[in-house]
């Protein structure tokens, strides 16, 4: 008998994770073997565990896309069930007043298509409890570990945007959104800018990088070969892929395919981005340069020095610092 296709609510927010010692495919095979969810009648005992995801059958699917993707796709559904305080009802066939306590239940989608990712599609204390769950199960234990987006990826991102050259597959369309740390910055420890037009004109922004700032999250529109993503990236490992346009006329589980697909590709070309000689991974002096021009088209004086920034990035391209501001040094002196 075919199982019914699962049923998909909550956001499209993921947490990237990387799996070791073995294919994430059989991963999640264990976990539906060694913790299964299974539907129990017995009161006040609440279940937890995993249990194969279904997705709709190819034939009705509205994006062609969809039904690539899940030709890629394994996913397993965790499952917690969570009591709630005893309340006292009326019981109208037995004419009685009955007491219990409600079930409700927590999910997240474990997704992968591929041997050393998995994509969890769940709030952040739902992760939290899968992670946990995960490296105390055996023989899955051990397996994963969290997914960090190194600030400098958003960066490259943003130099990629700056500059107008495609640097990659992911290609920034228009970047409305960010959220800087730092233990200096004219604006404090951190700063966020959202809904903004363009983030290359946000005074904020550029002076947050050029006083020495991160990246932590940053947001926009973004194109993969043809393929048009609305989502946020942020520096713990989630993407937040937004249902705007097109995704927003789809069906939930077609949502689900698509967004993980997105999440899937974004995965891969920071893992690319990591891979990368140091004068194409870390932007060079020009692009300083050019936030420090922006700045000064809009009247804006730069009142603290940016010599930090530009030694920074001089040595992780491992370039000599004189060199590498030779063609801006009338810029920032």
């Amino acid at each position: 008998m075919s199982q019914a296709p699962s049923e998909f609510h909550g956001h499209l927010i993921y947490q990237a994770c990387k799996t070791h010692g073995g294919q994430t495919g059989e991963m999640l095979e264990d976990l539906v073997s060694s913790r299964p969810f299974t539907e129990d009648e017995r009161p006040n005992r609440p279940q937890d565990g995993f249990e194969k995801l279904s997705f709709t059958s190819g034939d009705q699917f509205h994006e062609q896309r969809a039904m690539r993707v899940q030709q890629q796709l394994t996913g397993v559904r965790f499952r917690e069930e969570q009591l709630g305080e005893e309340v006292e009802v009326y019981d109208s066939e037995t004419d009685q007043r009955i007491t219990g306590q409600p079930i409700s239940e927590d999910t997240g989608d474990l997704l992968t298509t591929s041997s050393e990712t998995l994509m969890i599609r769940s709030s952040k204390s739902t992760y939290q409890r899968i992670f946990d769950v995960i490296q105390a199960e055996e023989p899955a234990g051990g397996r994963l570990s969290q997914l960090s987006f190194d600030p400098d990826f958003m960066l490259w991102l943003f130099w990629q945007y700056c500059s107008g050259d495609s640097l990659s597959d992911l290609n920034p369309l228009s970047l409305t959104g960010a959220e800087f740390e730092g233990e200096r910055s004219p604006f404090g420890r951190k700063a966020q800018v959202s809904d903004t037009t363009d983030i290359f004109s946000s005074t904020p922004v550029l002076l947050g990088l050029l006083s020495g700032q991160h990246f932590h999250s940053i947001s926009g529109k973004f194109e993969y070969r043809g393929e048009f993503i609305d989502m946020n990236i942020s520096r713990e490992g989630r993407v937040h892929v937004k249902t705007t346009g097109q995704l927003a006329q789809l069906p939930r589980a077609e949502r689900v395919l698509l967004a993980s697909d997105a999440v899937n590709k974004t995965i891969k070309t920071y893992t690319q981005w990591v891979n990368r000689p140091p004068s194409s991974k870390y932007p060079p002096a020009e692009f300083f340069g050019s936030m420090l021009e922006r700045l000064s088209d809009h009247g804006v004086e730069v009142r603290f020095s940016t010599d930090g920034v530009f030694r920074t990035y001089a040595e992780r391209r491992g370039e000599n610092f004189e060199e590498y501001t030779e063609s801006v040094r009338d810029l920032y002196e």
